[in-house]
């Protein structure tokens, strides 16, 4: 495990900056709270303001790195200084040092992701999910269009797996290489086989930002990803077609969201005060779900 980074912070980021932006943030969520037409305007005003000494205070920083510059300077540290001045947001300069707490929280971090697959039991009572009514259309072979589909969906800038290979090069691929590639997910899908490498994931534990806690970020291969995408978009629109959804759940489905639900909430609990009855409303937080 490596807890020292390679990211330094923006050159030209002071106190000032976080002020900013700590004011701009409490106009935003004043107005969220009272969306009137002051808190507005004044959100608006205090957002220009930010943009306009932001871009002052960036500037100004920069003038003062030229000006220090002479026939001396390290060329390599004047460029890599010049790229550090793209970038927006502060990170502190403590945040990636080796730290030995660090070290022990991640290792405590990795045996309580690991202790579940560890007292996984693969004879475990699992529900039969087989029936005699089992739609073809799924056992079917997935087209080029179920391919190229997948591979539009993707976020071209997404790190990779173990494997280095990123969705830029699994894009430029020739047509050929895509219809071999296409070909191996078929088979692999008929013959019901995932490689190993497929199962391997690269983690890095990210500190969580106010918190001496860390956030465990997984990096799994993206050509597994591709292909996880052509099942997962032919079982939601099976799933959405017959309708086997039920209609109270809104998270994790297209041209819906948690939202919705909180709508619905609010229109129940505004009706209730109209007819001065009560509404209950139970709610789950559960802990490490997204680990």
């Amino acid at each position: 495990l490596n807890c020292r980074f390679k990211c330094l912070p923006a050159p030209w980021w002071n106190q000032e900056c976080d002020e900013l932006i700590s004011n701009r943030v409490s106009a935003l969520n004043k107005f969220k709270e009272d969306s009137s037409y002051d808190n507005y305007i004044n959100y608006k005003k205090c957002d220009a303001i930010t943009k306009n000494k932001l871009k002052k205070i960036k500037k100004g920083s920069f003038r003062n790195f030229c000006e220090s510059l002479n026939k001396n300077s390290n060329l390599n540290k004047v460029f890599k200084t010049v790229k550090r001045f793209k970038s927006r947001w502060n990170t502190p300069d403590n945040a990636y040092e080796y730290s030995p707490n660090k070290i022990k929280m991640a290792k405590e971090l990795i045996d309580e992701l690991c202790c579940g697959f560890n007292s996984f039991n693969q004879n475990s009572n699992c529900p039969d999910f087989s029936n005699n009514k089992a739609d073809p259309f799924l056992d079917e072979v997935f087209t080029k269009e179920e391919f190229d589909a997948a591979l539009n969906f993707v976020n071209l800038n997404s790190a990779p797996g173990i494997d280095r290979i990123d969705y830029k090069v699994l894009s430029f691929l020739p047509h050929n290489v895509k219809i071999f590639l296409l070909d191996l997910f078929n088979k692999m899908y008929k013959k019901k086989f995932l490689p190993v490498e497929w199962k391997q994931y690269l983690v890095f534990f990210i500190p969580k930002p106010g918190s001496d806690k860390l956030r465990p970020l997984s990096l799994a291969s993206c050509i597994s990803k591709v292909f996880e995408r052509m099942v997962s978009n032919r079982l939601t629109w099976w799933l959405e077609h017959h309708n086997l959804l039920p209609k109270s759940q809104f998270g994790f489905r297209r041209a819906r969201s948690c939202l919705d639900n909180a709508s619905i909430l609010h229109s129940e609990i505004i009706d209730a005060f109209n007819h001065n009855e009560t509404v209950a409303a139970a709610f789950l937080d559960i802990k490490g779900a997204y680990n």
